[in-house]
């Protein structure tokens, strides 16, 4: 159920930047506004970068929920470590 829920809202969220994405491009495409050309392309890279993002956070959960992780415990000398991090 979590994993269904949790691909949805990564779905919507993918959704609105390639909205806004496929809508600059089509500006840049139409010529509507030369002048813009620049912030159009700004926004599909911003926009192209967000997408990017969300699919890598997307194969880092499905990476994380399909293996299984125990936890290795093992005794530290905290002492040590504070003086070798130092």
């Amino acid at each position: 159920e979590k994993r269904r829920e949790t691909t949805n809202a990564l779905a919507h969220d993918i959704k609105t930047p390639l909205f806004i994405i496929s809508g600059y491009a089509q500006n840049l495409k139409e010529n509507i506004n030369p002048e813009k050309r620049e912030h159009y392309i700004d926004r599909i890279i911003e926009r192209t970068n967000e997408v990017n993002s969300l699919v890598h956070k997307m194969l880092d959960f499905s990476r994380l929920s399909t293996v299984d992780h125990t936890l290795k415990l093992e005794n530290v000398n905290v002492s040590q470590l504070v003086q070798k991090a130092l």
